[in-house]
């Protein structure tokens, strides 16, 4: 039920943005990584759920769920939306313009995946929304003009965050076709997608080690976690066949980004 709900996956998000603060001497509000897990939580969950609404047989025990349980969630989302917005108002002030343009994105992405079967680069778009989200905070509070050693930081989470989701879809090629589900592997084929997401990988790593260098200590985040998590991604893909077995691959993947907090400790 933990991965039904996207708990693991708002979680990880928490877990990735206090490291991020940590690294970059912020001292947040609680209330920034409770608005933070809400907004995964509801966007998370409005997409499954609209998912539910595209096909009459649902593929996994997640979209089951939604479909039993849909008017509770409704109401729950009803809930953390009115939550959300009320704890909006105690976020610091330079962090609520930049929060309202986050959430205008996540809405216009909704409605795009609500009035659209299918559309091209959604795995793109939804990474993009992922790492814009999870370091807007702390980015926001840390300084007033993003850094080049910050700019990569979002780039790596970015395509970390994309890596996931090619994996994903991959792995999840028959099964999305069967039931009508679209992703970027169903445009460019099974073939195409695995060499891209290798060669995501590969550039991810060049891009992390490079971060290493750079001697920006006062806004560089260290990509260490990241590396290890990459490490993580690369290893379900070269043993795809074995993580495919009873989803291994999405409670590894997503339990992932939950490698920070190693580095909290």
């Amino acid at each position: 039920m933990i991965r039904w709900l996207s708990l693991d996956i708002v979680l990880g998000a928490i877990v990735v943005c206090a490291y991020v603060a940590r690294e970059l001497r912020v001292t947040m509000p609680w209330e920034c990584y409770v608005a933070l897990g809400l907004a995964i939580w509801l966007i998370y969950t409005i997409d499954h759920f609209l998912d539910t609404q595209k096909v009459e047989q649902l593929a996994t025990a997640r979209h089951r769920f939604l479909r039993e349980h849909s008017l509770f969630l409704q109401w729950l989302c009803v809930l953390i939306l009115v939550a959300g917005s009320i704890l909006a108002f105690r976020l610091p002030r330079e962090i609520i313009f930049w929060a309202l343009g986050m959430g205008l994105c996540s809405i216009t992405y909704l409605l795009i995946a609500f009035w659209r079967r299918s559309f091209l680069l959604k795995e793109v778009l939804v990474a993009i929304i992922y790492s814009s989200g999870v370091l807007l905070a702390p980015y926001v509070i840390a300084v007033d003009t993003l850094t080049f050693a910050m700019f990569l930081t979002f780039l790596e989470l970015l395509l970390l965050a994309l890596i996931n989701l090619l994996i994903f879809a991959f792995l999840e090629y028959d099964q999305d076709k069967a039931y009508g589900f679209h992703s970027i592997v169903q445009s460019i084929g099974l073939r195409k997608t695995y060499r891209l997401i290798w060669i995501i990988i590969l550039l991810t790593f060049l891009l992390a080690f490079f971060d290493l260098s750079i001697m920006d200590i006062e806004t560089r985040v260290s990509p260490v976690p990241f590396i290890v998590m990459l490490s993580i991604f690369a290893l379900i893909f070269a043993k795809k066949d074995y993580f495919a077995n009873q989803e291994r691959y999405r409670i590894i993947g997503d339990g992932a980004f939950l490698v920070p907090i190693i580095f909290l400790l």
